[in-house]
């Protein structure tokens, strides 16, 4: 629900002058608060996701995701709206990617992965994105005259997202086998405190493959917003109690579809 909250006032807020720019999202390399938004409800998706909570998946599922898909390219084209076409591409959005990651879901119900098999899922895509990548050429200024290379930033961080679904969702299966909701909160941030500066060592190990990169979702990203997340899940797991939720919290927390959709169409 936080999380849903301050992505409707980041997206409405960049739009003005006071916003401060270095919580924009980067160009080509970096990171900053906004380039953390798709990555952290994919991680959000992982927590609740049918593979995890060990529910069954069905195809309708993804329905919604791709109707807003293509009602937001739509709307964008229809009306004019300026867009970058270097943060997706030029038909890709969002949304598509949230559809491709419950797609993966679907993928691990019907494999019945184990944590440890999320694991493997993850670092075979990460490999994927890693060599069968051309980072190059998607960070380029290559012409998009053809239907892949228009959308080559969407397509090319698929699998990078892809990768940090399955990476939350054997940290949140092992959480549940843990049962964390009866231990100690201290406890709970211990762990993700280790699993945060386990993150940041493995990508100190690998900046040697290049810096973070939201386009292209490569290891280091996908790295660091599972690090960041897991700050996040610590800080609530320690502070987010009942008498701290506000109306807004709960109404984002009951409907995030209906309230992350409202964002967009209210803010532009």
């Amino acid at each position: 629900a936080c999380q849903a909250v301050f992505t409707g006032i980041c997206i409405l807020a960049v739009d003005f002058r006071a916003f401060p720019r270095r919580f924009c999202k980067t160009e080509t390399y970096g990171y900053s608060l906004m380039d953390m938004g798709v990555g952290s409800f994919v991680v959000g998706n992982a927590m609740i996701s049918r593979l995890v909570l060990g529910r069954t998946w069905r195809p309708k599922r993804i329905l919604p995701l791709v109707v807003l898909g293509l009602g937001r390219l739509i709307t964008v084209k229809a009306s004019g709206y300026p867009e970058h076409v270097t943060e997706y591409g030029v038909h890709w959005n969002a949304f598509f990617t949230l559809a491709v990651v419950d797609l993966c879901d679907g993928l691990g119900c019907y494999l019945k992965l184990s944590p440890n098999g999320c694991l493997g899922a993850a670092g075979a895509l990460m490999a994927l994105s890693s060599v069968g990548i051309d980072r190059d050429y998607v960070l380029s200024d290559a012409p998009r005259d053809s239907l892949f290379a228009a959308n080559r930033e969407g397509l090319a961080s698929a699998p990078g997202y892809a990768a940090l679904f399955f990476l939350a969702a054997a940290f949140m299966s092992h959480d549940r086998a843990a049962r964390f909701p009866q231990v100690t909160q201290p406890f709970v941030l211990s762990f993700t405190a280790v699993m945060w500066l386990v993150c940041a060592w493995i990508m100190a190990v690998t900046s040697g493959h290049g810096a973070p990169s939201r386009r292209v979702a490569d290891g280091p990203f996908v790295l660091l917003c599972l690090g960041f997340n897991g700050w996040i899940l610590a800080l609530c797991s320690l502070f987010a109690t009942k008498p701290l939720q506000g109306v807004v919290l709960v109404v984002a927390d009951a409907h995030l579809l209906y309230w992350f959709l409202a964002a967009n169409v209210t803010t532009g």
